[in-house]
């Protein structure tokens, strides 16, 4: 068994084991978000059980280089990290405004920072530090990075089906089945090559936390309706075309191996 089936199904195994029973209709009561949250750390539990093998020490040496690279976020391409969502979600702002949508009200400056919080700690960083932290570098080797990108997003896309399921979940707003279900879908390929870039370029899962939180970030503080959630995934792969048609942005800083 490779690294990453290992890890794709020690995720699967931690996170599933908290939602498959919501999808199914068990009512958990008040213990409910608690499992929603519960199962978004199984990327990083199943990071954290591949590593421990004595066998594995080359990877705990790399995942930990990774983990030791803050200041590239101060780098050109880590600026992209803030810069990119932030662009993505103004011009979705305008189309959706052009097609009907409402203006975003002004965010409540008490309700940020606890909000921000609970992003990074409980949904962000537990998932990222297992998909880009480890997953992703471990499949990379050898590999196109480009077509390890479109495999990290595909099952990235599988783990979280059952949250389709699960009543009150952002995903639960969406339509598995339809057209809205499919662009969702598709966006999360995209944000998954962009996500692979912004770790190629930078060589650190800084950024990436900080693109993936501030996007979720986003849909938290303004409640985004699903209409302009869809525009903001026409736009996001809108990007990922524009990023696809620059090598260059797969370049890839040197750091060990996680193999």
């Amino acid at each position: 068994m490779t690294v990453f089936a290992a890890f794709l199904l020690l995720s699967l195994a931690w996170s599933w084991a908290c939602w498959l029973p919501l999808a199914f209709g068990v009512d958990a009561g008040s213990a409910t978000p608690w499992l929603v949250q519960a199962g978004s750390f199984g990327p990083l539990c199943a990071a954290l059980a591949a590593l421990v093998p004595r066998s594995r020490r080359t990877g705990r040496l790399a995942f930990r280089h990774v983990l030791a690279q803050p200041r590239r976020l101060l780098s050109g391409a880590g600026l992209l990290a803030v810069a990119v969502p932030i662009a993505i979600l103004l011009a979705a702002q305008r189309t959706w405004l052009a097609t009907g949508g409402v203006a975003l009200p002004p965010i409540d400056a008490r309700e940020f920072l606890p909000l921000a919080m609970a992003v990074f700690v409980f949904g962000v960083v537990p998932e990222e530090l297992g998909w880009r932290g480890y997953a992703l570098p471990a499949w990379l080797q050898g590999r196109d990075p480009v077509g390890a990108a479109f495999t990290l997003g595909l099952a990235w896309i599988i783990w979280q089906l059952p949250l389709y399921f699960v009543p009150g979940t952002y995903q639960s707003g969406i339509d598995i089945g339809s057209a809205a279900g499919l662009l969702h879908a598709t966006n999360i390929l995209a944000e998954s090559l962009l996500l692979c870039a912004l770790y190629r370029m930078t060589g650190s899962i800084w950024p990436v936390i900080v693109y993936r939180g501030m996007t979720v970030l986003a849909g938290e503080l303004w409640q985004l309706p699903v209409s302009m959630e869809l525009h903001r995934c026409l736009w996001t792969i809108a990007v990922a075309f524009v990023v696809l048609a620059r090598p260059s942005a797969f370049h890839m800083t040197a750091r060990p191996s996680t193999a």
